[in-house]
């Protein structure tokens, strides 16, 4: 898929997921299997190269004290969604040079 965006001028930006094993839904969500194929796919989102960006939510809300929760400081009270604080945590995890260079690879064509 970043290929296809790139050939079509648009600039891929990739986020990660963040962990939720304490959400309310963590049954459905937190398997085995499942935060196995999450973490692969945070790795490769961070790490592949098929993105001209990306934005580490995961590192943004996670507890630093147990990496495979959302951070209490952040948590709505559902242990999946952020609160306010949270969202202003992930809008902070956003480079903005990101949508600059963006918007400049754009205005090249």
């Amino acid at each position: 898929m970043p290929a296809l965006l790139i050939k079509m001028s648009i600039s891929p930006i990739g986020a990660s997921w963040s962990e939720n094993t304490d959400s309310i839904c963590a049954a459905l969500v937190t398997s085995d299997a499942a935060r196995e194929k999450r973490r692969a796919i945070n790795a490769w989102i961070r790490t592949a190269g098929g993105f001209d960006g990306v934005i580490d939510f995961e590192q943004a809300l996670r507890d630093p004290a147990r990496p495979d929760r959302l951070h209490p400081a952040f948590d709505s009270g559902d242990h999946l969604h952020p609160n306010d604080a949270g969202y202003a945590a992930m809008a902070e995890a956003v480079d903005l040079r990101l949508f600059a260079a963006a918007l400049g690879s754009v205005s090249r064509q």
